[in-house]
């Protein structure tokens, strides 16, 4: 009996630690400001490939002039949407995304979006604190 108990309560802690490291994993941040969170892999990329992908991309997003929350917008391509940044693209919102939260592509794609403005013009302003490596 124990040893089932010892069994299913490593078992739940492995889960909860997979689950936290999967979090930050798929975190898209710039130094202290979150801007979106990332729960799933696409196409034949890990969950942290995509991630580093997005993150990669901010710089360029980041150094656009007059960057202002009108330039984050979305582009409908099949049953899944571009999240762009001007004409820079950040991210593609799937279904997989939209599954994880229980919404339409179309939504999750949207609290992407809303996210990212705010996210973004924070850095803009100042507001982000790099976070050491």
């Amino acid at each position: 009996m124990f040893k089932n108990i010892s069994v299913l309560v490593a078992l739940s802690l492995i889960g909860t630690a997979a689950y936290a490291s999967s979090q930050s994993e798929g975190q898209i941040a710039e130094g202290s400001v979150f801007l979106l969170q990332l729960h799933v892999g696409q196409g034949n990329m890990t969950l942290k490939q995509r991630a580093d992908v997005v993150q990669e991309r901010l710089p360029d997003i980041l150094g656009m002039p007059g960057l202002s929350p009108s330039d984050v917008h979305d582009v409908k391509q099949g049953n899944q949407y571009n999240i762009m940044v001007g004409s820079h693209l950040l991210v593609t919102c799937t279904a997989a995304d939209a599954k994880v939260n229980n919404v339409s592509v179309q939504k999750q794609a949207m609290m992407w979006m809303d996210s990212l403005k705010k996210g973004l013009m924070e850095v803009k302003s100042g507001g982000a604190v790099p976070v050491s490596k």
